[in-house]
């Protein structure tokens, strides 16, 4: 697998997983400029570092864009993130490549955690979960490719 497929992967496991974020009364803490990195395991893996940046709008909502980058290069997305009162839950949509993707999360604890499995995608089956918290957000993905090569990545970005 291709390095600009492996950050097309990463980016859109970043917009399914990551997306809706925050009750109403948290959205402002996660305002701001967020950077981490970690490992992308298996064929073509390697460092990889990301930043994201929320800015909340006059309605309450968090908009967001983001960078992933690896040696070989890097993959841009953007989205918002809302909690949908009448629905009671979180609510995120996102756009990478032309492509753009709406996301459910949960709350667990002092965490929004929003979790994907077995997403068939062009690059192969993935598994993600996003995890928002008061300290980090979290970003674990598994991609099986169509040859059953398995890559995995573990990225924690935090608040700086």
């Amino acid at each position: 697998m291709s390095l600009s497929r492996i950050l097309a992967l990463l980016t859109a496991i970043v917009m399914l997983a990551a997306q809706p974020a925050l009750a109403q009364s948290v959205l402002p803490n996660y305002v701001g400029t967020w950077q981490g990195s970690g490992q992308v395991t298996g064929p073509d893996g390697g460092n990889v570092k990301c930043r994201m940046v929320f800015r909340q709008t006059n309605a309450g909502k968090l908009n967001y864009t983001g960078r992933c980058s690896l040696a070989q290069g890097s993959q841009s997305f953007t989205g918002t993130l809302v909690y949908n009162e009448g629905a009671n839950r979180y609510e995120a949509i996102g756009s990478a490549q032309g492509v753009t993707t709406q996301s459910v999360g949960k709350q667990q604890g002092s965490s929004i955690v929003f979790s994907s499995s077995g997403s068939d995608t062009k690059f192969g089956t993935a598994s993600s979960t996003l995890v928002f918290s008061p300290s980090q957000i979290q970003v674990k993905f598994k991609l099986v490719n169509p040859k059953g090569e398995t890559m995995t990545s573990d990225i924690a970005l935090t608040k700086s």
